[in-house]
């Protein structure tokens, strides 16, 4: 088993809200000297909190990945695959891989309600995305059905190509919502248009259908405009192609949110569908581009993001209502964090064992953008920081939400949010209480 931290108090600064917390950061999945994991995605099933991830072997040194259309050296084709771990008993189990075919596995996405699990993920041992092609070799998409992990039937669904007649796709990473019994899984497409998102509809592992594309259009003119279809002009320097990425969901108030990235040039863009098939015209957040995921929240307070990159954006305002800490509590917590600051995970009582620092003379198998990924927070759609995660490396993330009974079950007090990262070429799960967020 691995591992969890003990459980700890942490209390914001003057200038913020007050928060209590009944766990901290702690490894989930541990690097070894001969693979990593990443790519987390969280969800909850049958009051058990699972986290799936990629293990991936170290690649061979050298540049082979970039002729095989890889994005980065650990991405498919490299032989990754796809391990779950539960957590109980304040301690992650130790990884399994998921049964059934295909062995080699990529980037799980994943939506769960009552009646079962939806996973979406990708298969190659010959070309990356950025190597796929429609009349092959391809990226294979698959989707897969269960009442639980052990029961999961899974499906190739290459008739997407001829859907979308593109030359490759994935399912953004991470959880995704269950909307009225059907799980939307939201895809990257690319062609020789560019990238744009469709979100595919599937109950009980059963495509039964796809959204219309939701994409940005590049004029090259000095701003920004409607069209007189769902997509939006943005403004360039020039004729390139416009690259829309990796995309979150979440469903609030029968609406149905998307956030997602315009690589490198636009950060964050966002849209919105009554029906998760038809989209308003995407327009941009003041957010810089993650260079990763991102995982929208849809929480009583409005939408939040979990984000990286966030060095320079400003506290949330503090909120009048306590949380009930006796004023000793509140006076020794508050000693650890500075004045102004964000409710963070910096002063709590980080003792975890289990885990494992960066690994000495590890082979650099990234781009250097992984360790660019820090300054990991939850902010709102005004840029307002609402809680800012422990210092360091902040990669691919994802959260669930534990309600009353979940937490009860899990042994804690009250509702909390579980929020995974990547750090240290493993995996990092951060609790914190859902009234910090409200």
């Amino acid at each position: 088993m691995t591992a969890s931290p003990d459980k700890s108090v942490n209390v914001a600064g003057d200038n913020s809200a007050e928060v209590a917390s009944d766990n901290s950061a702690g490894v989930a999945l541990a690097a070894s000297a001969s693979r990593d994991y990443r790519i987390p995605a969280l969800f909850v099933a049958d009051g058990a909190l699972t986290l799936l991830a990629d293990e991936r072997p170290h690649p061979i040194p050298g540049e082979g990945w970039l002729a095989n259309g890889g994005a980065m050296a650990d991405d498919l084709p490299n032989p990754n695959r796809i391990v779950y771990a539960i957590y109980r008993d304040g301690a992650w189990s130790e990884p399994r891989p998921l049964g059934g075919d295909p062995e080699v596995r990529s980037d799980a996405c994943v939506g769960a309600d009552a009646d079962g699990i939806t996973l979406a993920y990708g298969s190659s041992t010959e070309v990356g995305y950025f190597g796929s092609r429609f009349s092959g070799p391809r990226i294979h998409p698959y989707i897969a059905y269960g009442r639980d992990l052990e029961t999961l039937e899974h499906r190739g669904v290459d008739c997407l190509y001829e859907e979308f007649k593109c030359d490759g796709m994935f399912a953004t990473s991470g959880s995704t919502v269950v909307f009225d019994g059907v799980a939307l899984l939201p895809y990257v497409v690319k062609s020789k248009r560019g990238a744009e998102i469709r979100v595919v509809h599937a109950r009980a592992g059963e495509i039964i259908a796809v959204s219309e594309p939701i994409r940005i259009e590049n004029p090259g003119e000095d701003s920004a405009f409607s069209t007189s279809d769902n997509s939006a002009k943005v403004a360039s320097a020039n004729s390139a192609q416009v690259q829309l990425d990796e995309t979150t969901l979440a469903v609030a108030n029968g609406k149905v949110y998307a956030n997602f990235r315009l690589q490198g040039r636009g950060g964050r863009w966002v849209s919105e569908s009554d029906d998760g098939l038809h989209w308003a015209t995407p327009h941009p957040l003041d957010l810089p581009d993650p260079g990763c995921n991102a995982k929208l929240l849809a929480l009583d307070g409005g939408l939040l993001l979990i984000h990286p990159h966030t060095r320079g954006l400003r506290p949330a305002e503090p909120e009048a209502a306590s949380v009930g800490l006796d004023d000793s509590a509140v006076a020794e917590a508050s000693e650890g964090n500075a004045e102004g600051s964000t409710p963070s995970s910096a002063s709590f009582d980080q003792t975890v064992t289990g885990g494992s620092a960066l690994l000495e003379n590890q082979p650099v198998t990234n781009s250097p953008l992984l360790g660019a990924r820090e300054s990991g927070a939850i902010v709102d759609y005004e840029e307002n920081v609402r809680y800012r995660f422990s210092d360091g490396e902040f990669g691919y993330s994802d959260a669930a939400v534990l309600d009353d009974a979940v937490a009860a079950n899990l042994g804690f007090g009250e509702p909390m949010i579980a929020v995974a990262y990547e750090r240290a070429h493993g995996i990092n799960v951060e609790f914190l209480p859902l009234s910090a967020l409200r």
